[in-house]
């Protein structure tokens, strides 16, 4: 999702989207939680180190035969950018229910 698109939703300009992003402002707890909601995932997500997050992510996914299948079939080979990339949007499309 790009800055314009979480602004948007948020309905906040993009701007303090970059801000947040480059570390030239820390977002106050509302913020984070109309962030985390914009993202449809749990606020605290957004407060812990991104290894954690993606760790979680990882073994909420595993859980599911498929995503075992796919690690099993090589997605476990590809490099640890791509890999969450597609964890998070799989992830993300089983919440909106897209995926079941």
């Amino acid at each position: 999702m790009s800055q314009c698109e979480l602004a948007v939703r948020m309905g906040i300009p993009r701007t303090y989207i970059s801000k947040i992003e480059r570390g030239y402002v820390i977002p106050t707890l509302k913020s984070i939680s109309r962030i985390a909601k914009a993202l449809d995932v749990p606020a605290v997500y957004l407060l812990l180190p991104e290894p954690w997050f993606c760790a979680a992510l990882e073994k909420e996914l595993l859980a599911d035969p498929f995503m075992r299948a796919l690690v099993d079939a090589g997605i476990g080979a590809l490099n640890s950018e791509w890999r969450d990339r597609i964890f998070w949007e799989i992830w993300r499309l089983r919440r909106a229910n897209f995926l079941t």
